[in-house]
């Protein structure tokens, strides 16, 4: 038997059964719609591998459990696990200000110490990245979802369907809305993008 041509539910099964290769399997299937939905989030590519860990940890854990039932695509299922991760990391450092050590061994601000013109270029793209990350995130969580999945990890819009558990048709519209809700917060605070 080829593992690797098994349904994401056939190899839960498996592994709640004691086997270890079907996790590895669902790992390698899904890693990168997992890592990117987090590195969007997190924008970092350290942490986003360490909420990556977390996520199939938590993932292993919860199917070890008898508390496990099948609610839709196991994807999607990791996806939000990653997501959850990741926001709940955000939220929890989002107000601490951007730091980096200078070589003395004291720390300054990023902002304070930025003198060259095209550092500040740099740093205006990642404050226009970070704003529109912090858009994305004040979307609706369907809109939010499709519009992460589409663009950071590059799922087509059947596979976003396939896993949110819904039709195409409103995964089309999910992201038509997205795309409009970003429009108005973009106008309203009048940013170029």
């Amino acid at each position: 038997m080829n593992i690797l041509c098994l349904s994401d539910t056939e190899l839960v099964r498996m592994y709640q059964q004691g086997q270890d290769a079907p996790f590895s399997v669902l790992i390698e299937r899904y890693k990168r719609s997992v890592f990117s939905a987090i590195y969007f989030v997190v924008n970092n590519k350290e942490i986003a591998e360490d909420i990556f860990q977390e996520t199939f940890i938590k993932a292993s854990c919860h199917l070890k459990s008898a508390n496990y039932k099948e609610m839709g695509k196991v994807s999607g299922w990791l996806v939000s696990i990653g997501r959850n991760l990741a926001l709940d990391y955000y939220r929890l450092n989002r107000r601490r200000p951007a730091m980096y050590q200078l070589q003395d061994g004291d720390y300054g601000h990023l902002s304070n110490h930025d003198t060259s013109s095209l550092a500040s270029t740099k740093l205006e793209q990642k404050e226009t990245a970070k704003t529109i990350r912090q858009f994305i995130l004040l979307l609706p969580e369907e809109q939010r979802e499709v519009l992460i999945l589409r663009h950071y990890a590059d799922m087509s819009f059947n596979e976003i369907a396939k896993t949110m558990n819904s039709n195409l048709n409103t995964t089309l519209g999910r992201m038509r809305y997205a795309i409009i809700n970003m429009r108005k917060m973009i106008e309203r605070t009048k940013m170029e993008v």
